[in-house]
């Protein structure tokens, strides 16, 4: 199980990162072609190089989206019981934390401390890989989703958009739900 997480893992931070690259390379194409023209002489040593670098891009883009959906933007929803008549805060919890496990576990009435044991259980029962699988593609799906509402905001600031992007965003938000979803159902099934 170790190692397929760790592949798992390095794959999901690798191709966040790739995404963020991608995105970055479409505002500032500039600067990253001056960066891999002066890597050219060493094409061996950025071929090796290029990996690692995506992978440490991956984590700050995750860490970033940790800091900000799971601490700074949860605090408001987390402090309070959201009512049916109050349709700013439904829309701000659907829209930012309807994909997320913290949001579908509150829609879900799933305690954290609960939830937790069972997941351990799980994790010693060694009955935990097709939950693991459903949270490792939520997560691949998230980092996608910060890095193209990321470039959507950035977008608007500057008043320019593309429908493309919206559309795509809204594709991996779905998935980064549907992902979410499906692990949240596969551990509360085994809430007893």
């Amino acid at each position: 199980m170790t190692d397929k997480f760790t592949i798992r893992d390095f794959l999901v931070y690798s191709l966040v990162g790739l995404t963020a690259s991608i995105i970055f390379y479409t505002y500032e194409p500039a600067l990253v072609k001056s960066a891999l023209n002066g890597l050219k002489d060493f094409s061996d040593f950025a071929t090796i190089i290029f990996v690692p670098v995506f992978y440490f891009i991956g984590h700050l883009v995750m860490g970033v989206d940790d800091i900000l959906l799971n601490n700074i933007l949860y605090r408001p929803i987390k402090k309070r019981e959201i009512k049916k008549s109050n349709w700013f805060w439904k829309a701000y919890t659907y829209l930012l934390f309807g994909y997320r496990n913290q949001g579908l576990k509150k829609s879900n009435e799933i305690e954290d401390c609960e939830f937790l044991k069972v997941c351990d259980k799980l994790i010693a029962d060694n009955k935990y890989e097709k939950a693991e699988y459903y949270q490792v593609m939520s997560d691949l799906f998230k980092g996608v989703f910060i890095c193209l509402i990321t470039s959507i905001i950035y977008r608007l600031f500057h008043c320019n958009y593309n429908a493309w992007e919206i559309g795509l965003t809204a594709i991996v938000w779905y998935r980064a739900r549907a992902f979410s979803s499906y692990y949240i159902r596969y551990i509360k099934r085994q809430i007893k």
